[in-house]
């Protein structure tokens, strides 16, 4: 025990004076040294926000885009001028009119958010409203009757067998008859075309070929496939005489137009007129949603009274009021048949 404690008290001294930094071979700790102050960064000035224009204003104006004229009589700046100040007195805000090379890339502007307002044929108008680029506002209007659009009725004669359907019903009371057709000898609709020949014109036009096509394909037959064949005529007077001859099961006319008409007709025989198509429209004006209502219908009403120079440029004899519910006939016309109205105008 006596040997235990000398040695006992000599370590512990040792811890205590190693604890406590003592004695003269002790390491020294190391402090950190304070670092240098960093700079205060220099305030930098903001980049200067230079005010938008006012939407409307001469910097930024609202675009109206068209078709430019195909009549190489029409003064296209001139007429463009004079309808921009035109609109900009009537409306109190600067319309741009901008001539386009197309009515599909006048479609494009409008859809794409680059137009607020589009002067646009049929077929791009249709297109306008199935893809919800804006509403119908105005309808272009053309011919001493200021029709709207065209419409085609398809004839066909009975009294024969040419223009016979077993058991069928007539569709429509016979124009131009020389005899009463009855139930057994009158063909029903499009769909009995088939295996037979149709006449059009030479030039197919939206009449004789393009909207008769669609009534066929909306009856279920495929123009292409199912009929005979298609004979190419000069006029629609030689056309409405095949269709009397027999030569040709049906063909398409101007509606309303059979009565202007004088073929010559076997006994027994008469023509009428079996279908009277939706009309497709000549165009307007359609009006991008996003465009303030109280200048949508300031700009409606200035160019529902339109200057000269505005029926110039879009080929107009007069305008007429439109709306969405003008077309619904012929969209579902075009449901019908097949015909994809998001691609028709562009």
């Amino acid at each position: 025990m006596t040997r235990i404690r000398p040695v006992f008290i000599l370590l512990i001294s040792g811890l205590l004076l190693a604890a406590c930094g003592g004695g003269g071979n002790a390491t020294p700790i190391a402090t950190t040294r304070p670092g240098s102050p960093s700079p205060t960064p220099l305030s930098t000035a903001l980049p200067t926000i230079i005010p938008q224009a006012q939407l409307g204003s001469l910097d930024r104006p609202f675009h109206l885009v068209m078709a430019a004229p195909t009549d190489n009589a029409v003064n296209s700046d001139l007429d463009t001028a004079l309808l921009a100040a035109y609109l900009q007195n009537q409306t109190g805000v600067t319309v741009a009119i901008d001539l386009l090379a197309s009515s599909g890339d006048a479609l494009h502007q409008l859809c794409g958010g680059d137009a607020a307002f589009a002067w646009l044929d049929g077929a791009a108008l249709l297109t306008a409203l199935d893809k919800g680029c804006g509403t119908p506002a105005l309808k272009i209007a053309r011919g001493t009757d200021l029709s709207t659009g065209v419409k085609a009725d398809l004839i066909v004669r009975v009294g024969s067998p040419i223009a016979s359907a077993a058991n069928a019903t007539p569709s429509a009371t016979p124009i131009n008859a020389k005899a009463t057709p009855t139930a057994a000898n009158a063909i029903s609709n499009a769909a009995s075309f088939k295996g037979r020949d149709f006449c059009r014109l030479v030039d197919p036009d939206a009449v004789s070929w393009i909207l008769p096509a669609l009534a066929m394909r909306a009856a279920g037959l495929n123009p292409a496939n199912d009929l005979k064949g298609v004979k190419l005529l000069p006029d629609s007077a030689l056309m409405v005489q095949a269709v009397a001859d027999g030569i040709c099961v049906s063909a398409g006319i101007p509606a309303g137009s059979l009565n202007s008409f004088s073929p010559t007709l076997p006994p027994g025989v008469s023509l009428v007129v079996m279908q009277t198509t939706p009309e497709l429209p000549f165009g307007g004006l359609v009006i991008a949603s996003n465009v303030p209502r109280a200048l949508a219908d300031s700009l409606t009403t200035a160019l529902a009274d339109p200057p000269d120079t505005q029926l110039a440029l879009i080929a107009a004899d007069s305008v007429a009021p439109a709306s969405t519910s003008d077309y619904a006939d012929f969209q579902r016309f075009a449901l019908a048949a097949r015909l994809n109205l998001n691609t028709l105008g562009q």
